[in-house]
């Protein structure tokens, strides 16, 4: 199935969740990359998100917006 193809309305992560989390893809990840030697983090994905719009010469006060 395509993402195109997701109802909106349907938990991607926890199907049949009746309770939307702000740690619902950050408690996925922590679960899936038990056995990995580099698990993955919302963290440092959002971290490297900033530095990247930094570098790339995005405005501060975009990123910032973007960024919550």
């Amino acid at each position: 199935m395509t993402a195109a193809g997701i109802d909106p309305a349907l938990h991607v992560f926890v199907p049949g969740a009746t309770v939307r989390k702000s740690k619902t893809v950050a408690d996925f990840l922590k679960d899936c990359n038990k056995d990995c030697g580099t698990p993955i983090s919302t963290q440092r994905a959002r971290a490297t998100w900033i530095v990247g719009h930094i570098q790339a010469g995005v405005p501060i006060a975009a990123i910032t917006q973007a960024a919550g």
